[in-house]
């Protein structure tokens, strides 16, 4: 009896003794801080155009979430928010988002604070170097050669003896090397190595067939490239087929070097002032002697279906056949010719689809508007006092402003209110340029050519009807040519 009773009091301390650390562990486990949980809570928040700081104090606002950082050393009113909406989602999550162009990244220091830090950069990798030497068929130098890595963007041109060299980072490039008159030539998975100088060998280039016995309108006639001796460029009709263009002048930019086109208006079909070789005078200026088929016209009236050749002649050689007019550079048209075999007809038609190249960037937003100008206004003032009014015809203050920053952080308030003096305010955004401005326009082209020979006459004789959409949303416009 008194064996069981011990056994007895002895499982009783042990059932204690395990209960006691069970109890006491469960404790600690509840008293332990877990750094990270600050990240798994779920927030709703939405963003739309707006700064980084603005968007963390909506985070702050709608999950009541504390942020701690260096606002020298986190720039966040540089870094704009074009939008996003979050629903329930994890901080995390939307942290990730927010940061995720940026340096800035976040971690939990303190138990329920979110620290922002500005990441290190890793240490970039010296660059690499790559040189060699070009030359032709015969082994002999080609100074001035053209040498690029496609993929880095970089080039470099050959010197007097056909080396070159060019610094890029590591990795693995295209490279194409050019010269006027020779075949460009393709060398690639060519790789460059942190910190050396990686040699190539000489990169031979073959000249074109046919190049020296190109035939090129001078002056009274023609004459062959390899017997010119003056500075003459010259393009055929390729560089303007299959384009839409609303005349000739329009389809020559930037397809001859040192022929420089300058629009006197916004006209489709405006001929431009002809320049050759930059400034050509001081104070007078002059312009280029512009001849089709040995008559000077005017280029914006010619048919770009009709044209066979574009001679531009740059030196003063020209001045000895035209004498003084003909001071700054010559500009040769040539038509084409009539087909010599039977009558033919010929039918094209074009459809294009245009937009501009450059838009300016304005700023859209009214409250990020309004808020420039403050700023602006007061600075120019020595912050000495406030707007009044923009441009002397709209009513500004500071509750305005606060007001425009109220409605851009909430897009459910109306848009337009009537105040107590019965005048309308608007709070609204709108993009002035895209509501004038279309994205694109539509261009036309319908051409007809009947040319033939009889043995005793010839004849050519074309049609061309073009039409381009204007790119003003209002008061449309077409502009049409008829040649």
């Amino acid at each position: 009896m008194k064996k069981n009773l011990r056994c007895l009091t002895k499982a009783m301390r042990i059932t204690f003794l395990i209960y006691t650390i069970i109890i006491a562990g469960a404790g600690v486990l509840i008293a332990a801080p877990t750094t990270g949980q600050i990240f798994e809570k779920r927030v709703s928040v939405s963003f739309k155009n707006e700064t980084l700081f603005n968007s963390i104090k909506k985070i702050e606002q709608a999950g009541h979430i504390d942020f701690a950082y260096d606002p020298e050393l986190v720039n966040l009113t540089d870094v704009k928010i074009k939008g996003g909406t979050f629903n329930d989602e994890r901080l995390a999550t939307v942290l990730k988002k927010l940061f995720a162009n940026t340096q800035i990244g976040f971690k939990e220091e303190v138990e329920g604070t979110v620290t922002l830090y500005k990441k290190e950069l890793p240490a970039k990798a010296s660059p690499g170097k790559i040189s060699g030497r070009v030359v032709d068929e015969k082994g002999e130098p080609l100074a001035g050669a053209t040498i690029m890595l496609v993929e880095a963007g970089k080039g470099a041109q050959a010197d007097i003896n056909g080396a070159f060299s060019i610094t890029a980072d590591e990795g693995t490039y295209t490279m194409v090397v050019s010269f006027i008159s020779f075949e460009s030539k393709r060398v690639p998975g060519v790789k460059i190595k942190s910190g050396e100088d990686t040699k190539v060998n000489s990169i031979t280039l073959v000249a074109q067939s046919g190049t020296l016995n190109e035939v090129l309108v001078v002056g009274y006639g023609t004459q062959k490239k390899q017997n010119l001796t003056g500075a003459v460029d010259q393009v055929t009709s390729k560089v303007l087929e299959n384009r839409s263009l609303p005349n000739l002048t329009q389809g020559l930019q930037g397809v001859i070097p040192n022929l420089n086109l300058t629009p006197l208006d916004g006209k489709p079909v405006q001929s431009p002032s002809f320049n050759i070789r930059g400034t050509t005078s001081i104070g007078q200026g002059g312009n280029a002697l512009v001849l089709v088929d040995g008559v000077e016209g005017d280029p914006s009236r010619i048919n770009p279906n009709d044209v066979a050749s574009v001679s531009v002649l740059k030196d003063a050689a020209s001045a000895a056949i035209y004498g003084a007019r003909g001071a700054f550079g010559v500009i040769l048209i040539t038509t084409k010719n009539p087909s010599k075999e039977k009558t033919s007809i010929t039918y094209s038609f074009n459809q294009s689809i245009k937009s501009p190249t450059t838009v300016p960037n304005f700023v859209t937003n009214g409250y990020t508007f309004a808020k420039m100008f403050n700023e602006g206004w007061s600075a120019w003032n020595d912050y000495s006092q406030t707007p009044q009014n923009i441009n002397k015809t709209v009513k500004f203050s500071q509750a305005y402003l606060q007001e425009l920053e109220k409605h851009a952080n909430d897009p459910s308030l109306p848009q337009t209110i009537v105040n107590a003096a019965g005048e309308y305010e608007y709070y609204g955004n709108t993009d002035w340029y895209g509501q004038l401005y279309k994205n694109h326009n539509n261009a036309r082209e319908h051409n007809l050519a009947v040319s033939g020979n009889s043995g005793k006459a010839d004849f050519l004789i074309t049609g061309r009807y073009y039409s381009q959409d204007g790119l003003f949303r209002y008061n449309l416009m077409i502009i049409t040519s008829i040649t």
